[in-house]
């Protein structure tokens, strides 16, 4: 196999620039001395020396160049033979840093050579001791255009600068949202999150960055996906699933005790029994057959004995693989972890070139950096936290002369800090800046109309705080490359929220500002609220999942609160009356035939309204591995995801943003007048309906009862025609489905024997036949069937209607 030495060589290069980096930092915040034994050229020196070898030993001779370019300089340094000018020098190492990254991206994507000539002459300007300006674009973080994939997994070209701040301006006179209209309800620390899969929320990582109250930081990196990350994300989901699949085996653990229990008990009775009955047999003059109840007491007892070392074998097994489905999952987990220092090593060399833009001095200082997190956790926070602490340079921080002015030091300080506790990683990012001015804070709010002066006093600072991640919120007075665009915290909460997080601010005015951020490690597993929600006729009880992010109550309803509401239903909840909404409804599913108050509601928010769900049942708190659906069936409408619960059904993951999309409009109320109570008593009629199934193959009676049961209906099965009629006469049944062709009684003679009697006249039966000739039907509705279909139909829709209407028109002349 070949070998990559390119893929080597950017390895090496990148610790050597992270090394230079922090060098050129340091440099420029202790102003050292650069004579000669300075160990800061030093250092740089012996960095791009190596840089040097490296570059010609892979045959990159516009790295090797460059480095030597910057080695004329240390050397001269080292020498006395140039002037030391720091800011200058530090300009020109970064943009070298910058250059040679440029160079080897051409390596890698194949692209033409960039020109090296303007560097070259940076170098000479400096050497000459001419004032050197080094291009505007070198002080901005990373270069600004970037790759990103495009729909077909290729890569494409992300708008430039330009075009980004042209969007933004055009963005700036757009009309706010429906959520900023006028609302006299406070702000809520947690709001819904959206959908990864289908947010209809901009995001910071969209091309179109006109949501943004800053630009956002661009990155080199290319966004598509390795087929390591491809890996280990189906390891992770494979490694999930067999922990849940294994947790499964509870309930059958649960099943084979009781069936040991039983087996002993069966063991004990029937060797009573037996006993009993060779002494009556002995009492009565008879022999016992002694030796046939002793083999058959030794056989229940092998019996029970082979159970019970399957059992301990079957339980050593399950301890075996729990353990190895935990290493496997601790393993594969650990796999996807990487420090934060991957995120955060860049920052001091961001704060460095953005404060120069903004005319400010900052450094930054940086603890935490050990912390381990998910790859693709720390994708999602990437984007938040640049732009955060874009907002603590350019809103927070002073100029040099304000500062000290105000007897503080003229370099800004900024501090990132994360810890981990639990599966929550906590990180910090402050600075001792002018902090957030609450009197234009609460300007704006009145005079958006956000709330009103009575309400606004009536808030603790936590809650005034909140109005700042209202969408198109900002006090900027003027558009500027940084600030101003309104768009930005609103976008920061939703991206952490997205991914389970939640941000807050805690405000110091005139001493600085503090963002807290609060994620879990990894996303490998959702928290899910576990709930029935309803009934489908084909395929059973449907579960579903509810990210328990989304839902902020759970209550019990009751039926003294349901309100009419503009045509639709609501339910009054303490002091407040919230449109209702019926889970089962909205899925097209029917609801269970428990009553109100044995149902469960869930609250939701959606922009400034909240909504009431009811579901029939709210079953568990679990932690579900997510799988995305086949492509092939596209967007689901209101599902996310899908899951496999631990009994092994399927539970299909809710899209609230996309259920609440369908409250907010109001499509899902219903427009009768009559109350919940008795639209549930409609829609769930037959679930009080009982059928007869009389056939003599167990499979195809099995296989109808699953059916009718999964519709709903309480089904009540014979062996054959005589095992049928006995049980018509002692029963009370709504329909009967029968075979024709059965031992003892045949089908016929048994509704023959069931029409001659005054009370069954009018009960529906239904012929199921594997016979398809017109004689066979014929005979059967003459006998008085009212229906004949052949069991190749059986299991379809058109049958179920046919039941329905059935006991339907049954139930009418009932009442007749």
């Amino acid at each position: 196999m070949a070998i990559d030495f390119t893929a080597i060589f950017k390895t090496q290069l990148d610790a050597h620039i992270k090394t230079v980096t922090q060098a050129v930092l340091d440099l420029e915040t202790t102003g050292a001395d650069l004579k000669a034994g300075s160990e800061l050229i030093e250092t740089l020196m012996r960095e791009f020396h190596t840089i040097k070898g490296a570059a010609r030993a892979v045959e990159f001779m516009e790295i090797k160049n460059c480095a030597h370019r910057l080695e004329d300089i240390y050397h001269q340094l080292m020498q006395g033979e140039a002037t030391a000018r720091v800011r200058e020098l530090a300009n020109i190492t970064l943009y070298a840093i910058d250059l040679i990254g440029d160079m080897l991206d051409t390596r890698i994507n194949d692209k033409p050579l960039l020109d090296n000539e303007v560097f070259d002459q940076l170098v000479d300007d400096y050497l000459a001791g001419k004032k050197v300006e080094v291009p505007q674009k070198s002080l901005a973080t990373p270069s600004a255009t970037h790759k990103e994939p495009s729909a077909d997994g290729t890569e494409k070209k992300e708008s430039s600068t330009k075009d980004t701040e042209d969007k933004n301006l055009s963005s700036a006179n757009k009309k706010p949202s429906e959520k900023t209209k006028k609302s006299t309800k406070k702000p809520k620390e947690k709001t819904v999150t959206t959908g990864d899969k289908k947010s209809q929320t901009p995001t910071i990582q969209e091309e179109n960055t006109s949501q943004y109250e800053l630009k956002p930081a661009p990155t080199t990196k290319a966004q598509t996906s390795t087929d390591y990350d491809r890996l280990t994300d189906t390891l992770l989901n494979l490694a999930g699933e067999f922990s849940v699949a294994i947790g499964g085996v509870d309930e059958q653990w649960n099943n084979l005790r009781r069936m040991r229990a039983t087996v002993n008990a069966i063991t004990q009775s029937t060797g009573l029994l037996l006993n009993s009955m060779a002494d009556k047999i002995t009492n009565l003059g008879g022999e016992a057959p002694q030796q046939r109840i002793s083999d058959l007491m030794m056989r229940l007892k092998s019996i029970s004995t082979e159970q019970r070392d399957i059992s301990e074998h079957l339980e050593q097994t399950e301890g075996r693989l729990r353990y190895l489905g935990d290493e496997l999952d601790e393993e594969v987990t650990h796999a996807r972890l990487v420090t934060l220092e991957t995120l955060f090593g860049s920052y001091p060399r961001v704060v460095r070139d953005l404060a120069a833009e903004l005319g400010k001095e900052a450094k930054i200082d940086i603890n935490g950096t050990h912390i381990r997190i998910d790859r693709s956790m720390l994708e999602a926070i990437r984007a938040p936290l640049i732009h955060v602490l874009r907002n603590c340079l350019d809103h927070g921080l002073e100029p040099p002369e304000e500062r000290e002015a105000l007897g503080k030091a003229r370099h800004g300080q900024l501090r990132l800090s994360a810890v981990q506790m639990g599966g929550m990683v906590k990180i910090s990012l402050s600075d001792d800046g002018r902090g957030i001015n609450m009197a234009q804070v609460r300007d704006k709010v009145l005079a958006r109309g956000d709330t009103d002066l009575e309400t606004w006093d009536g808030m603790n600072l936590h809650e005034q705080e909140q109005f700042l991640f209202l969408p198109g919120f900002s006090t900027a007075n003027t558009i500027t490359d940084m600030s101003g665009r309104g768009f930005g915290l609103d976008i920061v909460k939703t991206e952490l929220e997205r991914v389970g997080g939640f941000v807050q601010v805690a405000n110091k005015p005139g001493q600085g500002c503090e963002f807290l951020f609060e994620l879990p490690v990894t996303l490998s597993l959702m928290n899910c609220l576990l709930v029935r929600g309803g009934q489908d006729k084909f395929f059973g009880a449907q579960n579903f999942c509810f990210p328990l992010n989304d839902v902020d109550e759970i209550h019990r309803p009751v039926q003294a609160d349901i309100r009419e509401l503009d045509g639709g239903l609501a339910i009054r909840l303490g002091e407040h009356t919230l449109p209702l909404h019926d889970f089962s409804h909205m899925m097209g599913i029917a609801g269970s035939s428990k009553s109100l108050e044995e149902k469960h509601l869930l609250i939701f928010e959606h922009g400034e309204q909240r909504h009431a769900l009811l579901v029939d049942e709210v079953l568990d708190e679990m932690s579900a591995v997510t799988r995305n659906f086949e492509e092939r069936l596209g967007c689901v409408r209101d599902m996310q995801a899908v899951t496999l619960l631990q009994n092994g059904e399927i539970a299909l993951i809710v899209d609230v943003e996309d259920l609440l999309t369908r409250m907010n409009e109001g499509s899902t109320q219903h427009s009768n007048t009559a109350s919940l109570e008795l639209l549930a008593t409609e829609s769930n009629k037959l679930h009080d309906k009982r059928i007869l199934v009389v056939e003599d193959s167990v499979t195809v009676r099995e296989v109808e009862r699953h059916m009718l049961e999964t519709a709903g209906y309480s089904v009540e099965t014979a062996v054959d025609g005589a095992d049928g009629l006995n049980k018509i006469r002692s029963e009370n049944f709504d329909l009967v489905i029968t075979d024709i062709d059965m031992p003892r009684m045949n089908g016929i003679d048994m509704i023959t024997k069931v029409r001659s009697i005054e009370k069954y006249v009018n009960m529906p039966i239904i012929v199921v036949s594997y016979k398809d000739r017109e004689e066979d039907r014929n005979k059967a509705l003459s006998v008085g069937a009212n229906q004949y279909v052949t069991k190749a139909a059986f299991d379809s829709s058109d049958m179920l209607e046919i039941i329905e209407e059935l006991t339907t028109l049954q139930g009418m002349k009932t009442q007749e």
